[in-house]
This record gives C-alpha cells, structure tokens and sequence, in this order.
C-alpha cells in the first residue's frame, strides 16, 4: 500500500513511509514454485492470467495456497464485479504472478529497507507469508478476511488503482485503503466498494492505468 516509484531498469524505489533500499539481487525463477492448476476465464473486460508462485523453502501446502488465492479473485464480489476485468488462472505463459514470499525475500523484490510488506511491482504480486500466517494485530475480523483485503488490494495495484483513504468514519473503507496500517475510524473490508468498481470500469479510459504501471505499491 505505501507506494514508491521504480526508478529505471534497476527498479529501484522510494517508499513514502517505509524507506527504499538500494537495489538487490533478485532471486531467479528456479527460487519459485510455479503450482500447477488452472482456471476458466471469469469476468469480463481486461484478462489477468495469473501464475501461483510460492518461494522453494516455505514449508507450506502449496495448492491450498493457491486455491485461496484463486478463489478470492474469481469471486463475485471482487473486481471481475465491475464488469470490466477477468481472472484466469494458469500455469505458465501468465502475465501476471502472485507470489508468496519470506519477508526477507519480499524486502528484495520490493527493494526495501523493511521486511513489513507485500507489494505490487510491475506484474508481480508479492504476499508476505509473515502477513499471509499471522495478520496484523488491529485488524478485527478473521484473517480468512484479512487475506482476502490482502490479495485484493495487491491485486486491485495490478489492475491500475492507487492507494484510498478511509472516506467517513464509520463506514466501510475501501479495499484499496491501507488497512494493514490502520482503519483510521473505517469499518474493515475485504471487497472493492460500489466506488471502486465504478472507477475500475472507467480506468482504461484515463491515464491511471499507465502510471500505476510505473509504481510500486506496498501493503
């Protein structure tokens, strides 16, 4: 959620409020578990066709993982609602990848100087398996619901949204707000709002999508 730009071809970043580090190795594709599985399309509109990544030495059940994730992207409460983007899994040839990553290993991907995150960055959607485990202590609900806030507002980066704030208090925040951060008097929410589906239907007619694609988003 707390965005940095990259800065040129060595993807470099300044994240406000997080601090960037200078650019690190990146680990190759062999780190990654591509998990093998595949979706019908859902939804209408733009077509993400994502790949499930999970880093070679997490210990965890892989294709649960990637279920959960593909489940919550093709729900009909999540973007596919707006009528103009589409979800389908595969495994191999995507041009988008969620992955699942060690903190350490989310700090270099992201070019940070904290282990804290998960990010967006360029067709990579990082999920920080600390974040993934354990949450954040104020959020309210289950953390089944806090991985879906996860997932969606990582993934809502992907398709071209910047970050929200909490409008009124009281009333339910967007997904694209930082709840991982605080709720700032909001209500906890998993799903994109009325407002955030309308703006995903008039994103490819602004300029949104082309700048968001040359940022970097945490959470």
């Amino acid at each position: 959620m707390v965005r940095s730009k990259i800065l040129g071809a060595a993807a470099a970043g300044l994240a406000l409020g997080a601090g960037a580090a200078q650019a690190a190795p990146v680990a190759s594709a062999a780190d990654y578990v591509t998990v093998d599985g595949e979706s019908k399309r859902v939804g209408s509109g733009a077509t993400y066709r994502f790949e499930v990544q999970v880093q070679r030495s997490i210990d965890i059940r892989r294709k649960r993982f990637a279920a959960e994730v593909e489940g919550i992207l093709v729900d009909d409460r999540s973007w596919t609602r707006s009528g103009a983007v589409a979800f389908k899994r595969v495994d191999g040839g995507g041009n988008t990848r969620v992955i699942l990553a060690k903190p350490r290993q989310v700090q270099r991907l992201c070019y940070l100087q904290t282990r804290r995150y998960s990010c967006r960055i360029g067709e990579k959607v990082v999920v920080n398996l600390r974040r993934w485990q354990r949450g954040v202590p104020h959020w309210p609900d289950s953390r089944r619901n806090y991985r879906r806030m996860l997932v969606n507002h990582e993934m809502g980066h992907r398709i071209g949204h910047g970050d929200r704030n909490c409008p009124e208090r009281g009333t339910k925040a967007p997904v694209m707000q930082q709840q991982s951060i605080g709720l700032q008097g909001c209500r906890a929410n998993w799903w994109p709002t009325s407002s955030e589906l309308r703006a995903t239907r008039s994103l490819n007619k602004s300029s949104a999508a082309t700048a968001a694609a040359a940022a970097s988003f945490l959470e």
